[in-house]
């Protein structure tokens, strides 16, 4: 089910707190299971393996798909296989600028009130095993819709935040590889030719590759995770000569492999979301 929609101020004032938390559920991807499950339904096309496909990254790999990760509390899960030890936490991240002194996210404040909306409407209960998709509005233009500073400093905040925890979550299993599965909701960016471009059919631009910008390199180097499981859904480009181009679903990091002089780095002023 997919959506798009504001409410007014007096819709707003009709919901009960509680009845959007209830919500939370139907919205895809907002359970920490079923982004584990997403990730094990990838194609090997969708997949790519940076720096270079490493035995770590291919046991991470087996251990996503024969369901291997079983849910925990901090971190969210584990693999105890014969295979391998694993701990993995999840944590989502987005492009979105949060404004105001509380940094509030518009775009979750639409959302939460477009899914109420629907549960007022009665849909809800006509289609009860929907799963809500939403693209609501956050009323900001484009490119503070969708914004790579805000991108980078959200990706840091998030990462920065369950680093601190490193050692509690090492300690729920001795001897395991820690990782981070960042589920992604960005949209693609690039590197426009010249300050305030837009991104467009016949544009010229360079393609922002994020699983080696620097700008996310660094923070993930500094995090101390042994890998990270990058999806990736909602990135999507095209060019005039090759049309829709594919772009990673799916990225594994293998941390130890990471080199510094191999990372791209890209003009702050110059990037643009492909939405714009």
């Amino acid at each position: 089910m997919v959506g798009n929609g504001r409410r007014t101020r007096k819709q707003q004032a009709r919901s009960e707190p509680a009845q959007r938390q209830s919500l939370s559920t139907r919205i895809a991807y907002k359970d920490e299971q079923e982004v584990i499950d997403q990730t094990a339904a990838v194609r090997d096309t969708n997949i790519y393996f940076y720096p270079s496909e490493s035995e770590l990254g291919r046991r991470v790999l087996l251990a996503l798909r024969d369901g291997s990760f079983k849910k925990r509390e901090r971190p969210d899960f584990e693999c105890t296989s014969p295979e391998a030890l694993f701990l993995l936490e999840e944590m989502k991240v987005d492009d979105h600028v949060r404004t105001g002194k509380r940094r509030k996210d518009r775009s979750r404040s639409n959302e939460a009130e477009f899914v109420a909306e629907l549960q007022e409407s009665g849909l809800l209960e006509i289609f009860p095993n929907a799963r809500i998709v939403t693209n609501v509005s956050s009323g900001l233009g484009t490119d503070r819709d969708h914004n790579y500073s805000s991108y980078v400093e959200h990706f840091a905040r998030n990462i920065r935040k369950h680093a601190r925890n490193n050692a509690h979550y090492r300690a729920q299993l001795a001897g395991a590889s820690l990782g981070y599965l960042v589920f992604d909701e960005s949209s693609a960016y690039f590197e426009s030719r010249s300050e305030g471009s837009a991104f467009g059919l016949g544009m010229v631009g360079r393609p922002h590759n994020w699983y080696c910008d620097q700008a996310f390199m660094s923070i993930i180097l500094e995090s101390g995770a042994d890998f990270i499981v990058w999806m990736t859904p909602y990135k999507l480009m095209r060019s005039q000569e090759l049309g829709y181009m594919r772009l990673p679903e799916m990225t594994i990091i293998d941390v130890g492999l990471l080199r510094i002089d191999e990372f791209d780095t890209y003009d702050l002023e110059r990037m643009k979301s492909t939405e714009n």
